[in-house]
C-alpha cells in the first residue's frame, strides 16, 4: 500500500482554493483515500502539497492557559497511610477512527492546573478544516444526542423560543424546535464555518436572535481552542438563558486507563469545564448523575 500511495499524485486544494464544499480532485477514490490515511506517511505528504497543512507544538494548555504540564499524563495523589507521594502514570492510547494517528501521537501531555490531557503537537486550523471537509461523514445525530444526554430536558415535543446549536451537523435537532439557527461546517448550516472563527458582525447576528439557549453537543473535544464554545455562547445569550453541553471526551482526576480518538484533540477533566464556565460567567445548574460530560450552564 505504502509504494502505490507515493507513485499516486494526489492534487490537493492549495492555499487560494482551500475552502469547505470545494471538490477534491484526486486520482484515488475516497476509498483509497481512506486506506491511504493509514500510511505513515500521509500527513508529511499532505504537507509537501500544501505547508500549510502542519502540525505545531503547543506551549500552554489550550483549555486554561497554563504552561506547565505533566508528561507523560499521571494520576496526582498521596498516600494517606504514609503522606508520601503515590502519583502514577495514566494509560493513555488512541483508536483510529476517521483518520490516521496523528504524528507523535504518543506525545501526550496533562496540564498540571486544570487536568486536560491532550496531544502537545496539534494541527494547524487549514489541516483540521482539510480533513472535517473530505474525511469527516458528516453528522445527523443532533436530535438523539439531545434527547439521550439531556432527556430532563426533552420530555416536551416542543423547544420554544430560538434554539442555537453550535456544530448541529446537517440541524437534525430543528425538528423540535420552535426556531433553529445552526453553526456548523456543513452546507445546510445557516452559518457554515468554525465556531472558533466567528466575525464580529457573525455574532452580533446571533445575539440579535435572542436565543432562549445554546445547545453544543460532541464538538468541544474537537476543537483546538474549547474556551470559544463559552465565550460566543456568553455573548449571544442573555442572563438567565441556558447552555446545554455534552462533552464527548472527558476522564475523572483518578482515572488511569483513557482511550481517545484522533478527531478528538481534548480530553477534558471536570476541572476544566469549571474553570472555562466561570471564567465566562455561567453558572452549573444540572450535570448527569452516572454519566461524565452532560452539563447545563445557566449565564449570570
Amino acid at each position: 500500500m505504502s509504494e502505490w500511495w507515493h507513485k499516486r499524485e494526489m492534487i490537493l486544494p492549495d492555499d487560494e482554493n482551500a475552502k469547505p464544499g470545494n471538490i477534491l480532485v484526486t486520482p484515488m477514490s475516497f476509498a483509497d483515500c481512506a486506506i491511504a490515511m493509514t500510511d505513515g506517511n500521509f500527513y508529511r505528504d499532505l504537507e509537501k502539497k500544501n505547508p500549510n497543512f502542519n502540525f505545531k507544538f503547543v506551549e500552554e494548555c489550550p483549555v486554561c492557559g497554563h504552561e506547565s504540564v505533566f508528561f507523560p499524563p499521571s494520576v496526582s495523589c498521596i498516600d494517606k497511610m504514609t503522606g508520601l507521594d503515590a502519583s502514577r502514570p495514566r494509560k493513555v492510547s488512541s483508536n483510529v477512527k476517521h483518520w490516521s494517528l496523528f504524528p507523535e501521537a504518543d506525545f501526550i501531555v496533562e496540564c498540571r492546573d486544570c487536568r486536560s490531557i491532550y496531544c502537545a503537537k496539534l494541527p494547524s486550523d487549514d489541516l483540521l478544516e482539510f480533513l472535517y471537509t473530505y474525511f469527516y461523514k458528516s453528522q445527523d445525530m443532533g436530535i438523539d444526542r439531545f434527547k439521550i444526554k439531556f432527556k430532563k430536558f426533552s420530555t416536551d415535543s416542543w423547544l420554544e423560543g430560538l434554539t442555537l446549536e453550535f456544530g448541529g451537523g446537517s440541524g437534525s435537532l430543528k425538528s423540535i424546535c420552535e426556531k433553529y439557527f445552526n453553526i456548523d461546517y456543513n452546507p445546510a448550516a445557516d452559518i457554515q464555518g468554525d465556531i472558533q472563527n466567528l466575525s464580529t458582525a457573525q455574532i452580533e447576528e446571533m445575539r440579535s436572535l435572542l436565543p432562549n439557549r445554546v445547545v453544543c453537543c460532541d464538538l468541544i473535544e474537537h476543537i483546538k481552542r474549547p474556551q470559544k464554545i463559552f465565550e460566543v455562547a456568553s455573548k449571544v445569550l442573555e442572563k438567565g438563558k441556558l447552555l446545554f453541553l455534552n462533552v464527548g471526551q472527558m476522564h475523572e482526576l483518578d482515572t488511569i486507563d483513557i482511550v481517545t480518538q484522533p478527531p478528538h484533540l481534548i480530553s477534558f477533566s471536570p476541572k476544566a469545564v469549571e474553570i472555562m464556565s466561570s471564567r465566562n460567567r455561567f453558572k452549573m445548574v444540572w450535570k448527569s448523575e452516572n454519566e461524565l460530560g452532560n452539563y447545563v450552564f445557566e449565564k449570570e
